[in-house]
């Protein structure tokens, strides 16, 4: 039988000799940062493991289900297939369940037969590997949910200070305020813990990013971490990956324009009509098609939604006309929803007063004029800067045409967090050497 709690009689033996590999592991890592910022990397990562614990306890006597339970059955039972067939349990863990298979069809008979709920899920190749990476670390946990979570929240956690060392390292004197922004926001050690996509998501995106912002002389290990990033994202959250690439080539075009003279703007702009000119049948049709599903999948999620969510707090667009104008209108009231909602008055529980904060804090960025700090910028610090805002909209709209839950909402936008906060305040800080024209 599969245990059907997060809390079982298992975790009072492993629980605590995780915790202190766990210990010794961080330890390890604290002595080899940088000694102006070690101080900061104890207190995040007890806020992740804290957070780990107060959002097991928030499942499991709270909300009483939800997808992380599926992720634990599933950890569960590919334990158990392992130790029933290993060759069969090799096939499944590296094929995607969709391609099918004897040992797929055995291994969802097996889930089934504890949870019908489970196996539909592990159909999805993404939850699918949530549930196979919870399994890899519970081959040797004995099924202890809290000790797999505490893995999935040193990945979360160091994935966001691999985030905070790029900024950090890029620009200067601003490592209390980095913290901050990517450290110590609620949501990021709150939400950003527990067996879910999201501590995946965000350990991948710090790889990416650090490993392609900071240089150094060790080529092939940077490589091998970018791939793995990469890896993680196309099988967990694929439109991440998306989202970080064309921020990359949208902030790499800004900064060659920006450094280029007037000729070469001109010369590009030329070229860039003549292109659009030529081809404009064939764009108009990829981006009318493209954002006609968007807009069809968004409508039918959302009358789900509507009547799913009714009365616990869903968000819900107005009705929309199958265009690019209203595609252009349903991202901008996405954006609004990623970044600014729950309003305060549209708190329905205890945990939305953080978000709400967070919200306000951004605002409260926004708004208030450039503080009167200067520090030199390092070099690519202004393709940081670039990337970060142009990555956060990019993913805010991804996110706000394709989600109509302020609840789902709160943890999709966690890899986008860090870098709005850090990204808008580093544009305001280096605002003279910085000419946005």
């Amino acid at each position: 039988m599969l245990k059907e709690h997060l809390f079982n009689k298992i975790d009072i033996l492993i629980v605590p000799t995780v915790l202190v590999i766990i210990l010794i592991y961080v330890y390890n890592i604290k002595k080899k940062q940088p000694a102006s910022i070690q101080k900061y990397f104890m207190p995040a990562f007890y806020l992740h493991t804290i957070g780990t614990i107060l959002i097991s306890a928030v499942t499991e006597f709270y909300y009483k289900g939800g997808d992380t339970f599926q992720y634990y059955f599933n950890a569960q039972a590919l334990r158990i297939f392992f130790v029933e067939n290993p060759k069969e349990w090799l096939f499944v863990f590296f094929s995607n369940p969709s391609s099918g298979g004897e040992a797929v069809a055995n291994y969802l008979n097996l889930v089934g037969g504890y949870n019908s709920y489970s196996a539909a899920m592990f159909n999805d190749n993404q939850s699918a590997t949530v549930g196979k990476v919870a399994s890899l670390f519970n081959l040797i946990l004995f099924d202890s949910y809290l000790a797999i979570a505490l893995i999935f929240s040193l990945l979360s956690f160091l994935g966001c200070w691999h985030i905070f060392k790029t900024f950090v390292q890029l620009i200067s004197q601003s490592e209390k305020f980095m913290a901050l922004f990517s450290l110590f926001l609620p949501s990021l050690w709150f939400w950003g813990s527990g067996v879910l996509k999201d501590p995946l998501c965000l350990f991948a995106v710090g790889l990416i990013v650090s490993n392609l912002f900071l240089k150094n002389n060790k080529i092939i290990s940077r490589i091998f971490f970018v791939a793995l990033g990469i890896i993680i994202l196309l099988n967990v959250k694929p439109y991440i990956f998306y989202a970080l690439v064309m921020a990359i080539i949208a902030a790499s075009i800004y900064l060659l324009l920006r450094n280029s003279n007037s000729l070469i703007k001109f010369i590009f702009f030329v070229v860039l009509f003549c292109f659009v000119g030529i081809y404009s049948n064939q764009i108009f049709e990829i981006i009318f098609n493209a954002v006609s599903q968007i807009l069809i999948e968004s409508q039918i999620a959302s009358n789900s939604y509507n009547t799913e969510y009714e009365s616990s707090g869903g968000t819900f667009l107005p009705t929309i006309d199958n265009s690019i104008s209203g595609f252009v209108k349903l991202a901008l009231d996405g954006i609004i929803n990623v970044f600014f909602r729950p309003f305060p008055w549209e708190m329905k529980n205890f945990f939305s007063l953080f978000v709400v904060l967070e919200n306000l804090f951004l605002i409260f960025i926004l708004l208030t004029p450039s503080p009167k700090i200067f520090f030199p910028l390092k070099k690519n610090a202004l393709f940081l800067i670039a990337f970060s805002i142009l990555f956060s909209l990019i993913l805010a709209v991804i996110i706000g045409v394709t989600t109509f839950n302020l609840g789902t909402i709160v943890r999709y936008r966690l890899p986008l967090l860090p870098f709005i906060f850090s990204g808008i305040y580093s544009l305001k800080v280096a605002r003279k050497q910085i000419s946005l024209k």
